[in-house]
């Protein structure tokens, strides 16, 4: 029995030493901040919550003037689209003019922009390997 659990001992530590080296960061800097306030991430992992469903990752990070810089830590390798916006007014949420575009800035992976929609998910993916990733968005306005 001991060397059952001499062994699952040592088998847990690799496992452990496995899935942790299979995780990566992933830097993403905003460029474009015109003032102070608050930027707003989510980072998604499915498709069919893309972009108003669950985020696995909603941040926020304030804002300074130049560009903003935030890190994604540890991230499984596969799939992600990161969508956000500048909180201009730090109310906590997107603000849209009485015909719905967008008064705030905001911002895709991949610099996607819209057009009559938001962008698809597959436009905005970023592919998250077990190396470390970096990605720069710009912050677009209506």
């Amino acid at each position: 029995m001991k060397a059952f659990t001499y062994g699952s001992a040592i088998l847990a530590g690799f496992l452990g030493l496995v899935f942790e080296a299979s995780a990566a960061d992933l830097t993403v800097t905003v460029e474009g901040v015109h003032h102070a306030g608050k930027l707003i991430l989510g980072l998604y992992n499915y498709p069919d919550q893309w972009p108003q469903g669950k985020a696995l990752y909603k941040v926020s990070v304030p804002a300074t003037e130049g560009n903003v810089v935030y890190i994604f830590k540890q991230l499984p390798p596969g799939h992600y689209a990161l969508t956000g916006f500048h909180d201009e007014n730090d109310n906590g949420k997107m603000d849209y003019s009485f015909i719905g575009l967008p008064e705030e800035g905001f911002f895709f992976s991949n610099d996607a922009s819209p057009t009559f929609s938001t962008p698809k998910f597959d436009t905005c993916t970023i592919i998250i390997t077990d190396a470390p990733a970096a990605i720069t968005v710009h912050i677009q306005h209506w």
